[in-house]
């Protein structure tokens, strides 16, 4: 008899190509899990990126807002005039000014150091203390609006007491008025 192979030697052949697919098969699992992982990582990593710059975009939307409130906020103000500070010396003589239209140059006044009143947009208060005597309450009112009338700022009367001299004096009222200069320092 010739040829026919026996049985352990036919299926050798089979079996061999069966453990080689086996291993072949294993290799492709585990390279195909440990790519699985790599792009399930990726895809985190990504995730987390995307979420940041979302993140960065939404923060810079509210700010992008904010500075255009604050550009409207800016605009508005400058057509009420009040974007610069008055300098004190400024101020000083402006009240002068004020005070020689109404004829009231004898009246004393104060002006402290401005004060901040805000943080974002640098707002200030000067205090003004006017004190001394005036023939009329009319010429208190002309001081007020001559006052008024100063750009870049805004005069604030606070507080004013008015008393009444029953005498033969030119003074028959004495005041003691407190104001206020408000204005926004544009920021350096």
């Amino acid at each position: 008899m010739t040829g026919l192979p026996s049985a352990p030697t036919a299926l050798r052949a089979p079996i061999i190509g069966c453990a080689i697919a086996l291993a072949t098969t294993a290799a492709l699992a585990i390279t195909t899990a440990q790519l699985r992982r790599g792009a399930e990582d990726t895809h985190a990593a990504l995730t987390r990126q995307l979420s940041g710059i979302q993140r960065q975009h939404e923060d810079a939307l509210r700010e992008t807002a904010d500075i255009r409130l604050a550009l409207r906020q800016h605009a508005e103000l400058q057509q009420l005039g009040l974007t610069s500070q008055l300098p004190r010396l400024q101020l000083m003589s402006r009240i002068d000014a004020a005070l020689a239209t109404a004829g009231l140059t004898d009246l004393q006044y104060t002006t402290p150091p401005p004060r901040p009143l805000g943080e974002s947009l640098q707002l200030t208060l000067s205090p003004i203390q006017l004190k001394g005597g005036i023939p009329h309450e009319a010429r208190l009112l002309a001081l007020l609006s001559q006052l008024n009338a100063v750009e870049n700022g805004l005069f604030i009367p606070l507080r004013c007491t008015l008393t009444h001299i029953d005498t033969d004096a030119p003074t028959i009222v004495t005041i003691d008025c407190e104001a206020g200069w408000l204005g926004v320092q544009t920021p350096i």
